[in-house]
């Protein structure tokens, strides 16, 4: 090959090689790859953590210490209200794993998962204050600790219902662009 053969290049024009490309993205997808799973365990873990505190607490509650299992688990009727009230918690769990496993692929399923999130945080916030409702028109000397784990949660789901309308957002901008 003659040295006048080869193509020429401007001064100050920087060019990268193809196989320069091809060697570089591998690296970054099996790096994203590698994130998303350990977000999806991250979720796993707090929705085990979730579960073995939903069984946990009421057995170290204040009213029914010295009370038999079946006595804590079946004949209160505000430990049902949590259990059925937890439901959307752990949809919204589900959809957060969904959500990470489709991001940076497919813009429309993480779509509508933070729709569904949305939808569920919303369903949480009724959920919390009715609850809170409940402990204050209950005659009960010792509420505060049920209204301070009412007020954090009301806080951890109104961020929730905000960090996924600018998500939204986002991807909503990103999805037109494209």
């Amino acid at each position: 090959m003659v040295i006048r053969d080869l193509p020429k290049v401007k001064r100050g024009v920087r060019f990268s090689l193809p196989a320069q490309r091809k060697f570089c993205m591998p690296q970054r997808i099996a790096l994203e790859k590698y994130v998303r799973i350990f977000f999806q365990i991250g979720t796993i873990f707090v929705g085990m953590g979730a579960v073995m505190f939903l069984i946990w607490e009421p057995q170290v509650e204040g009213r029914n210490i010295g009370a038999s299992l079946s006595e804590i688990y079946f004949q209160d009727p505000f430990l049902a209200y949590v259990y059925i009230a937890s439901l959307p918690f752990f949809v919204i769990l589900y959809q957060i794993f969904r959500g990470i496993a489709s991001i940076g692929r497919d813009i429309s399923t993480t779509l509508y998962a933070l729709r569904i999130i949305r939808f569920c945080a919303i369903i949480m916030i009724g959920f919390v204050m009715l609850g809170e409702g409940i402990l204050f028109s209950l005659e009960s000397d010792d509420r505060a600790g049920g209204v301070f784990l009412g007020v954090l949660f009301l806080v951890f789901f109104v961020s929730l219902l905000g960090g996924t309308s600018l998500l939204r957002r986002f991807l909503e901008k990103e999805k037109t662009s494209l």
